[in-house]
């Protein structure tokens, strides 16, 4: 078959019910998405994510559809004009806001070693 590949998202974890041994396996997914596709390729705005990202509820929210979202626009076969609309909502506007909210949960929460400011640069703590 000469089909066009599509991208179909699978269920949300429900993070506020899955026990610690449970979390290991869409945790790992998360991870692999922030390792391969969001740190290499989103630079100043990904570099917000603290180390401690894994032990924050709201930043395992905030992963999980930036992944899949992600995955549904950019892992198709074709691109339709609507597809590219919103590519550029996702680059422009979803992503820089989940970026701020999550650096904005995990600023102070003392898990971290690094504190972000208002120009996307991380600094090591005093």
């Amino acid at each position: 078959d000469k089909e066009p590949r599509r991208y179909w998202p699978g269920p949300a974890p429900r993070w506020w019910k899955l026990p610690d041994e449970l979390r290991e396996e869409p945790v790992a997914r998360l991870r692999a998405w922030v390792e391969q596709v969001y740190q290499p390729g989103y630079g100043a705005v990904a570099s917000r994510l603290p180390d401690c990202w894994e032990r924050h509820d709201y930043c395992l929210y905030m992963l999980d559809w930036l992944s899949e979202l992600w995955s549904v626009l950019y892992l198709q076969d074709k691109r339709s004009a609507g597809m590219l609309s919103g590519q550029a909502e996702w680059q422009t506007r979803l992503l820089a806001a989940a970026a701020e909210q999550m650096a904005a949960e995990t600023r102070s929460c003392g898990h971290s070693n690094y504190r972000y400011d208002s120009a996307f640069t991380r600094r090591s703590r005093p």
